[in-house]
């Protein structure tokens, strides 16, 4: 393959991968630093435990939450934020923190998410929390009919519409802080996605909840006849993978080729150790 296409084809996945972190605010650049093994003491708001072939574990703090007001139509709404999170990419429902942290794992491996909580507290007074966005579609500005070309959509405006079912619901939003919500290959390193929640949310009762402090563990097995794969380095795909994982240094050993037979037939389950 000639030089300029790889330059290509680096450069298409790196946009792809950067809108979907920023889109979800998980990606390290949400946080202003890399997450990489050898630069999380640079972030405070996530930091790796361990990783191994027993086990990932990291550990999440909020030291605290930021609030302003946003007055839509009528209604005045709480705005809450917290430094190195982004918020949750479902339109209409809550906005609250949240994250999403890319773990690469072992080819064979089976997975069991625990969340351990060390610290969390309720936020005094009664809140209304503002709701996700959703785009406005348009025309683009510069389209023109003699142009001769398709038109193309752009976003416009953004509107924040409550999502009438969630916001009559008596119960807490998100329905927990952590849990994977994607699993894949990026090149030859299989990773997931653990979305971290520091904060939830009742719309009925007003009531906010922060978890300032709480550890989640990935814990791992690996059947007889899967692999865990092998060392593998490929300098074309290092940056993006360094700046997308949050133990690249330990995953880069895990790395292969996905087969019929990489994969376990039981992907992931979750289980709580709370302590309140």
């Amino acid at each position: 393959m000639s030089m300029p296409r790889v330059l290509g084809i680096l450069a298409i996945l790196a946009l792809v991968l950067g809108a979907w972190f920023f889109a979800v605010g998980g990606a390290s650049q949400a946080a202003g630093a890399s997450l990489s093994e050898a630069q999380t003491g640079a972030v405070e708001s996530i930091r790796l435990l361990k990783s191994d072939e027993s086990s990932v574990a990291f550990e999440v703090y909020v030291a605290a939450l930021e609030w302003d007001h946003q007055t839509v139509g009528d209604v005045t709404y709480d705005v809450v934020t917290a430094s190195g999170f982004g918020s949750g990419p479902a339109a209409g429902y809550p906005q609250v923190p949240s994250r999403r942290v890319l773990l690469g794992i072992p080819l064979g491996a089976e997975y069991q998410l625990r969340v351990s909580v060390q610290e969390s507290e309720t936020v005094e007074g009664y809140h209304k929390l503002l709701p996700v966005p959703e785009p406005v579609f348009g025309l683009d500005a510069e389209f023109s009919l003699d142009s001769g070309e398709a038109p193309t959509r752009t976003t416009v405006a953004w509107e924040h519409v409550e999502d009438a079912t969630i916001y009559a619901t008596d119960s807490f939003y998100p329905e927990t802080i952590a849990r994977v919500v994607d699993t894949g290959f990026i090149r030859d390193q299989r990773y997931i996605a653990v979305q971290v929640n520091p904060v939830r949310y009742n719309p009925v009762s007003g009531e906010v909840i922060l978890f300032r402090h709480f550890t989640v563990e990935v814990v791992l097995t690996c059947e007889a006849g899967f692999e865990l794969g092998a060392s593998s380095y490929d300098a074309s795909f290092e940056p993006i993978l360094s700046a997308s994982l949050l133990n690249y240094e330990s995953a880069a050993s895990w790395r292969g080729r996905r087969t019929s037979t990489t994969l376990p037939a039981s992907l992931a389950t979750e289980a709580w150790d709370v302590g309140l």
